[in-house]
């Protein structure tokens, strides 16, 4: 990811798509549910700006989970070559972005 993918003209927001599984299995589901109300915002419109949590099937009961990257050697690996900055290196960088925004069209 560089500065100037996300600088480029006409972006309306970052092509990622990532969840968060946790211990007891269930998933933390941060973009899908927006990314749903986006391209079918007659039908999902009540999505948007939402986050999945809980175990998959009681997310979107026909949705499958297929994880392509694991593990905290690959996001290290990503950050390392990222000139976004991706992961906290110490306490005080979790509370460097303040905000958040989601923009509802």
């Amino acid at each position: 990811m560089t500065v100037s993918e996300i600088q480029r003209p006409g972006l309306s927001g970052l092509n990622l798509h990532a969840w968060l599984t946790i211990d007891s299995g269930e998933i933390i589901e941060p973009t899908l549910m927006t990314s749903i109300a986006t391209v079918s915002p007659d039908k999902y419109h009540h999505f948007l700006g939402s986050v999945g949590w809980g175990q998959p099937t009681d997310i979107l009961s026909d949705h499958k989970y297929f994880p392509m990257a694991v593990g905290a050697e690959f996001a290290e690996c990503l950050h390392s070559k990222s000139q976004v900055g991706l992961l906290a290196s110490t306490p005080q960088e979790l509370h460097s972005v303040s905000r958040a925004m989601i923009f509802e069209r």
